[in-house]
């Protein structure tokens, strides 16, 4: 459980995790040099027989995926689930979802839908509903196991779908490669969909239709300031370019090569300009030089691309309106 600056959500996470109705766990309390009142509170805890390590950063880290590499390092157990402080867990979490990934040798990441709430706890609506919406679909309402593979290029290229950390249960084998370690830490804000997509890769995923995540939507939440930042954007360039690297390693079908360029122009459609009005036009640039390389773009068109975004960034309002046409017209499907 990695925390910074949650304590107002402690002991009801807390107790969530220690009264789960599965009980064969550790619990490691990991805090990013909180400046509220979180030292005590996890200290207090410090002596329960679940808890194994208690660690308290004297200078905060400056990333949660460092948080997140720290304990899948100190961590015995054959799962991780990453229980993200401010959340709260239904009992049968553990028990419901275990099973996914012990009987099923394929299935390396089970995730349940969540209810988010708010501060107070109040129920703000499930996850599955939006997810339904969104992709015109009624996927959400029942149980899956699916190809890894094709839920990245039908789904997690589009929509980070899983819905928060506090969701899911993930194999440690999965995740004890050290390139991938090395990787995660890079990110600030999208490492989860970086994880995400990276075991879906090599493995199959499940889901679990009942809402035993309660995902806390408050004004502290990170997506929330780095979407303001830009650096929300930039890190999903960064994602979705290793994403896409790897998976021109793969012994595509010409079906799913029509699925990736498919989802190539969604990302650029909803990435672009939210990059070039934040002044991360070179991430841009950097993430068009990937496409012509791995040849799911002509150079010719990478080339047009990237000095159509040139043009926009100059803020004249006649040739920024003429480049953003002309940017959406060779981006669409």
């Amino acid at each position: 459980m990695p925390n910074y600056n949650h304590a107002p959500y402690l002991k009801e996470r807390l107790d969530s995790i220690l009264h789960q109705t599965f009980q064969d766990f550790e619990l490691i309390l990991l805090d990013d040099a909180s400046d509220d009142d979180s030292s005590h509170i996890l200290k207090r805890y410090s002596n329960e027989p679940k808890v194994s390590h208690t660690i308290l950063n004297a200078a905060n880290s400056g990333s949660p995926f460092l948080q997140w590499r720290k304990g899948i390092e100190l961590a015995k157990g054959e799962f991780i689930w990453i229980a993200e402080s401010d959340d709260v867990a239904d009992i049968h979490f553990l028990e419901k979802l275990i099973p996914y990934l012990s009987e099923n040798k394929k299935v390396a990441l089970v995730y349940a839908d969540s209810e988010k709430i708010n501060t107070d706890g109040k129920k703000l609506g499930l996850w599955s509903t939006k997810k339904n919406s969104f992709f015109k679909t009624e996927r959400w309402r029942t149980d899956y196991i699916a190809n890894g593979l094709n839920e990245v290029l039908d789904y997690l290229l589009y929509k980070t779908t899983i819905n928060n950390a506090s969701a899911v249960l993930l194999k440690k084998t999965a995740l004890n490669d050290p390139d991938f370690l090395d990787e995660l830490v890079k990110y600030k804000n999208v490492g989860d969909l970086f994880t995400y997509i990276s075991m879906c890769l090599n493995a199959d995923i499940a889901y679990c239709a009942q809402p035993l995540n309660y995902y806390r939507d408050h004004h502290q939440n990170i997506t929330k300031i780095n979407t303001r930042s830009g650096v929300l954007y930039q890190e999903r360039l960064q994602c979705f370019g290793y994403s896409i690297r790897s998976l021109m390693r793969q012994n595509l079908t010409e079906r799913q090569k029509q699925l990736l360029q498919k989802a190539v122009n969604f990302i650029l459609r909803k990435n672009t300009f939210y990059l070039l009005d934040t002044g991360n036009r070179l991430t841009l640039v950097s993430f068009l030089s990937i496409l012509s390389s791995e040849h799911i773009f002509s150079e010719l068109k990478v080339t047009i691309l990237q000095f159509l975004c040139k043009t926009y960034s100059l803020k004249n309002r006649i040739l920024r309106k003429a480049s953003k046409r002309m940017i959406k017209q060779l981006v669409q499907n």
